[in-house]
């Protein structure tokens, strides 16, 4: 399609004189009245042709925006990723149009029929019925419709494009080139600073929210890397620069001092185990039943109470080994502030087990279900932070529906893989499969304490790797 539309551009060259034309009208524009947006309509024209003659390309692009997005807060009280939001919205319409120039033949039935994705539909589905029933139906259609784009496009539009080793391989390569660029900056700044856990916030900007962020899309792409040579490159043999790299990552990842991301590392390593052995079912009913067990023994009779934070010393921590000698004490003051707010999640799904009080409501809706033992000096939450833990976010504003469904989806993904792995011969898909599933993993532990699968650092890889495993599935 591409060298189609080069040869129409040497018979024709109109658009590109058309375009020329654009560049100097919008710069004189943007001068004359004062608003940059004139100036960077010839860049949205140029992006456009490009997605009508190479989709797969402009999907690739994403690669390379998703490390470099960052959050920009908008008026009402809304912010976005930018500039990957809006550029995800460009393409699920360019998708859409994609698919009606061959509805027939490009439909992604395959996606649709799959039990994963039924599951995906279903989860989505439910988000936006409960989003009428929603303490502020506004904030929950917006979060719809976000949540939309975000499986359209990473889901069903990475699995139509995605299904060969090559667009696989282009896509993964764009997201770590520039990733690997993001952590070179980063650490120089760091370096700067002393590699100091007082300043690994401050030397972020503007790639990343905050360090919990930066480490995350470094986690979750972490198996990627340690697989590249064997899955994904195509020369499939290692060397001493992959070693390096591989090296360079897990330092980087040290140096953001964030614990869940150790420990979704060593998690990670579990299941690996866990796969090969075959023990995933008795690993997950093991799992959901120590988790059950455990509520129920902290809500048995106010149990939970006589873990309360001592208010005086629960504070913040400017050096990291006195940051995990106060975890293990509970005396960290962003872990008990995560106390304070799950309980008030588990009071909230408890007051309305059927629909909750809508997506993306949590902040307009927990105050009243606080324990005031569990507050900390953090507790007025100005930054209006969510729960950090996405499964009690699911019970609090979807109910114990969506909580489900969302269960069902991770854990149906995970028998979808075991059953894969003992099926590929060894070779580029069983590797490809494994830093799929290994990735899904990081993000299972992320999720236990973050609410991340709405952000650009860790929805989009989790939803392109949910689409790739279905592609596996079908022998794609």
């Amino acid at each position: 399609m591409r060298g189609a539309a080069l040869a129409l551009l040497h018979r024709r060259p109109w658009p590109l004189v058309a375009w020329a034309l654009l560049v100097p009208a919008g710069i004189w524009l943007a001068v004359a009245m004062e608003q940059l947006i004139w100036a960077v309509i010839p860049l949205l024209v140029l992006v456009a042709a490009y997605v009508v003659v190479d989709l797969l390309g402009a999907f690739v692009f994403l690669g390379v925006l998703i490390p470099l997005s960052t959050e920009l807060d908008l008026p009402g009280g809304f912010s976005t990723d930018f500039p990957v939001e809006f550029y995800t919205i460009g393409l699920m319409f360019a998708y859409f149009l994609w698919l009606l120039g061959n509805l027939k033949k490009r439909f992604p039935v395959r996606m649709v029929l799959h039990p994963i994705g039924l599951l995906l539909l279903a989860h989505w589905g439910w988000t936006f019925l409960t989003s009428f029933s929603a303490l502020h139906p506004l904030i929950s259609i917006k979060f719809f419709l976000a949540k939309s784009w975000y499986i359209v496009v990473y889901f069903f539009m990475a699995g139509s494009l995605l299904q060969q080793e090559d667009g696989i391989r282009r896509f993964f390569r764009a997201a770590l080139w520039v990733l690997f660029a993001t952590i070179f900056i980063i650490m120089l700044r760091h370096a700067a600073a002393g590699f100091t856990f007082d300043s690994a916030n401050k030397v972020m900007a503007p790639f990343y929210r905050n360090h919990v962020d930066y480490a995350a899309i470094m986690t979750v792409l972490f198996p990627v890397v340690w697989y590249w040579p064997h899955g994904f490159s195509a020369k499939k043999s290692g060397s001493r620069w992959h070693l390096l790299l591989v090296l360079w990552l897990l330092l980087a990842i040290q140096l953001t001092y964030t614990r869940t991301a150790y420990i979704s590392l060593l998690m990670a390593a579990g299941l690996y185990v866990v796969l090969r052995l075959r023990l995933l079912k008795p690993a997950l009913v093991l799992a959901f039943g120590l988790a059950v067990g455990g509520l129920l023994y902290l809500a048995s009779q106010n149990r939970y109470l006589d873990y309360a934070p001592n208010y005086q010393t629960t504070i913040a921590h400017h050096r990291f080994d006195n940051l995990i000698e106060a975890t293990y004490k509970l005396e960290d003051i962003s872990t008990m502030e995560r106390f304070y707010r799950w309980i008030a999640g588990v009071q909230m799904g408890r007051e309305r087990p059927l629909l909750g009080y809508g997506p993306g409501n949590f902040y307009e809706g927990y105050r009243p279900y606080t324990v005031t033992s569990f507050k900390t000096y953090v507790s007025d939450n100005p930054e209006r932070s969510g729960i950090h833990n996405y499964f009690l976010m699911l019970l609090a504003e979807q109910g114990f529906p969506g909580l489900f469904l969302f269960v069902a989806l991770l854990f149906y993904a995970f028998f979808t893989a075991e059953r894969l792995y003992h099926r590929l011969p060894k070779g580029p898909k069983r590797y490809r499969l494994l830093s799929l599933t290994l990735g899904l993993g990081v993000i299972t532990s992320f999720l236990l304490m973050n609410d991340m699968i709405e952000t650009d650092k860790v929805g989009t890889f989790f939803f392109i790797y949910l689409a790739l495993l279905v592609n596996g599935e079908w022998g794609v």
